[in-house]
């Protein structure tokens, strides 16, 4: 009886905190794409695009956002096009998905996602293919994303993975071992 007070003194039960929710944002990478201002006018556009994962899913697609900052050269189109307006720095778009280049490894795996649109008020930027790399490093989430595209490779299985690097993303409770 008195260990088990001695325990719960020391800390035995202590509830443990939530965990924070962990972000994994792809390196940053050139992209350029056709802004089209009109059905007869297309203009070169691009910056440096990165993909923040959002969620992994059961078909081995990833899900995230990804983000465009546009160069310097490509915000001055945009404006003249948009007769002066201010042009943003940045385009969003949630929701896209992404997946691992067929044989895709670490220590640096692809991502490929599919030639996209996105749309800028009365213009829209068409994208082509897009490959962004995974660097394997050691902090919590590359490892298991590195893990899956292994598994992946091999056809092996995967839930547990993939439920870990959802985990990983939502945060919270931290999952007994």
């Amino acid at each position: 009886m008195l260990s088990a007070v001695t325990l719960a003194a020391d800390g035995g039960d202590r509830d443990q905190q939530p965990r924070p929710p962990v972000v994994y944002t792809t390196p940053p990478k050139p992209a350029r794409g056709i802004l089209a201002v009109n059905p007869i006018t297309d203009l070169p556009a691009g910056g440096l695009v990165t993909f923040t994962i959002t969620q992994v899913n059961d078909d081995d697609s990833i899900t995230g956002t990804l983000q465009l900052t546009f160069d310097p050269q490509s915000r001055t189109r945009i404006a003249e096009a948009q007769k002066g307006k201010d042009a943003p720095a940045v385009m969003t778009r949630a929701g896209v998905i992404a997946r691992f280049r067929a044989g895709s490894a670490c220590p640096v795996a692809h991502l490929e996602i599919d030639p996209m649109s996105m749309e800028l008020s009365a213009l829209r930027l068409n994208l082509p293919r897009i490959v962004l790399t995974i660097i394997e490093g050691k902090d919590e989430m590359t490892p298991q994303l590195c893990f899956l595209a292994r598994q992946i490779n091999v056809g092996k299985m995967r839930r547990g993975v993939i439920a870990a690097i959802n985990q990983l993303i939502r945060g919270g409770e931290q999952e007994e071992r």
